[in-house]
């Protein structure tokens, strides 16, 4: 069995195409659809992870829409504007090896601090902390905001899952029950969230207001990195330890189908606009991209090792 092991991770919002190119140039080649079942590859350099050098990333098409890069070891966050390699900022107050990101419906970046088990918020288009949360924080790894807008931070410190009304610093409810080294986050269109349990190999789900376990998925999972849902609500979660994508229909436990084509350690999912699902693979530092609702390699593309968030 393999170590399980953190890595900063990628964090796709609204991005419908990841690309990458050589180290040493600015130009990006695009993924090729597969040709009778065949394989299109775009080569890369791999990078140490925490680099906020973008040479080798893109992301179209453009909307308007800022890119953020965390550099992990050198606690910054970096704000690219859309598809260019142009600085607006980088954001240092307050940052403590930053492990996830999300912004809130009006915008304000929330950053968790693994180090200094914080969550730091920043306003929209400011470098200044606006506030601090520290109440209930623990070795935070992630975090994601709910329909009603409610903040859920998921600590690997004490095995919680701690959940902030919009706006406050307060902890509204703490989710226990089922948590074991939470990882990664979900939310149905029910507004049930899903928690990848990296220690136990399970997911389990909570319906919305409660800290009860709704259910528990176990079959097929082995160290959950991430969970996704797609439109219809499939869950959809990689497995680091086996190697394998696992997918299951709403409120089902079974697995529905397994992706093992061309999956290796992966960690983490993302859908485009168009129901591909992308596949960050770290043991073989590349993206993998599937059509919808298969299992087949449409595309891969080399990557690097770098939390990105696109919002």
């Amino acid at each position: 069995m393999k170590m399980s092991h953190w890595v900063p991770r990628f964090l796709f919002v609204g991005i419908v195409t990841a690309l990458a190119g050589c180290s040493n140039t600015s130009q990006t080649t695009p993924p090729v659809p597969l040709q009778n079942g065949g394989l299109a590859e775009s080569n890369s350099l791999p990078v140490t992870a925490g680099s906020t050098a973008l040479s080798n990333l893109r992301v179209h098409p453009s909307s308007g829409s800022n890119l953020y890069v965390t550099n992990f070891y050198g606690n910054t966050v970096t704000v690219y504007a859309p598809n260019t390699k142009l600085v607006l900022r980088t954001i240092s107050q307050g940052l403590d090896e930053p492990a996830g990101l999300a912004l809130d419906g009006s915008g304000n970046l929330y950053a968790s601090n693994l180090g200094g088990s914080t969550v730091t918020v920043y306003a929209p288009g400011s470098t200044s902390v606006l506030r601090t949360i520290s109440q209930g924080i623990s070795t935070p790894i992630s975090l994601g905001f709910s329909k009603a807008g409610n903040l859920y931070v998921l600590n690997d410190g004490n095995n919680t899952v701690t959940v902030y009304k919009p706006g406050s610093a307060k902890v509204q409810r703490t989710i226990s029950q089922g948590i074991s080294g939470p990882f990664a986050l979900a939310f149905d269109t029910s507004g049930n969230v899903y928690i990848a349990n990296l220690n136990n190999s399970t997911v389990t789900a909570y319906a919305p207001g409660s800290s009860q376990v709704l259910e528990t998925i176990s079959q097929g999972v082995s160290g959950p990195n991430d969970v996704i849902l797609d439109d219809s609500d499939n869950l959809y979660v990689s497995n680091q330890h086996n190697d394998t994508i696992t997918v299951y229909a709403p409120g089902s436990t079974s697995v529905l189908r397994t992706i093992s084509q061309g999956v290796s350690d992966p960690v983490q999912l993302a859908f485009d606009g168009s129901g591909n699902l992308y596949v960050a693979d770290y043991g073989a530092n590349k993206v993998t991209v599937y059509g919808p609702g298969s299992g087949r390699v449409h595309a891969r593309v080399y990557f690097r090792r770098e939390l990105v968030l696109r919002g």
